[in-house]
């Protein structure tokens, strides 16, 4: 039988999610005294076993395998572009307006939200703000200002803008950015785990399966503890889940446990 062939986008994809399933297989170890481990990344694309990404093994064969589907976690971004594009451009009409009536008209002006920028309208009084913060500046012909400037000038603006950028140009252009905020809560996480619920996989499949959450960089412990403190991790159909960020696995939800395969061939 002629040897699979794999392109390198595939190995590189499959590497990943060997790599993420390891610090599960230690942390797994650590916790329980078990013996599992990961087998090299063609393993499991020569042997394809839908919806499973990953198996760990046990070294001692103490253990059945451990089945894993791996969810890349979507970006801040991504959920900010869909949730919150109609405030975002409602912010950026405005200021452009006030700007140009302040005789602000040639120069191009980047905006970064935060948190309660994102999450709800922008009062007229720190878009008021936000214009006279451009004046006092005007005769700068490039500048930008951080968020401990702009909590100098006005603790209202701050609470809903963490950045300000002005560049010369032809034309007045505001811009206002979405990925300066990186959310608290769990959204990001639950995103995560209801791509992977959304599947039609047969509910006793998902019951015999783990998920696993490789985390982007907009994940962080504040977010993961928030999710674990939500008790939303019960409604999770898959046995297992962990998160896994800053090269460390976290368990969501945990199963019941399981007896080494000699107990459940001597019942």
């Amino acid at each position: 039988m002629p040897q699979k062939t794999f392109n390198a986008r595939q190995l590189e994809e499959k590497a990943e999610e060997v790599r993420i399933c390891l610090y599960v297989a230690r942390e797994m170890n650590r916790r329980d005294a078990t013996d599992f481990y990961a087998r090299d990344p063609v393993y499991y694309l020569e042997n394809r076993n839908e919806p499973i990404d990953v198996e760990l093994f046990s070294k001692s064969d103490a253990y059945p395998p451990y089945r894993i589907q791996v969810v890349t976690a979507p970006s801040n971004k991504h959920l900010e572009l869909r949730s919150h594009i109609k405030n975002v451009e409602s912010l950026r009409n405005r200021l452009a307006t006030a700007f140009a009536e302040r005789g602000l008209q040639h120069c191009t002006v980047g905006i970064s939200l935060g948190k309660e920028g994102l999450l709800r309208k922008i009062p007229k009084a720190a878009v008021t703000q936000c214009a006279n913060l451009m004046v006092q500046n005007k005769l700068k012909e490039e500048w930008s200002l951080e968020w401990r400037e702009i909590a100098e000038f006005s603790p209202t603006l701050h609470k809903f803008v963490r950045r300000v950028s002005v560049h010369p140009a032809k034309d007045l252009t505001v811009r206002v950015h979405r990925t300066a905020w990186t959310p608290s809560d769990e959204r990001l996480i639950e995103e995560s785990i209801r791509l992977k619920e959304q599947d039609k996989y047969p509910l006793i499949l998902k019951a015999q399966t783990a998920l696993v959450i490789s985390a982007s960089s907009f994940i962080d412990d504040e977010q993961v503890q928030s999710y674990i403190a939500s008790g939303k991790a019960a409604a999770i159909t898959f046995s297992e889940a962990w998160i896994v960020f800053a090269e460390r696995a976290v368990l969501l939800k945990q199963a019941q446990p399981r007896p080494p395969v000699a107990t459940l061939r001597g019942f």
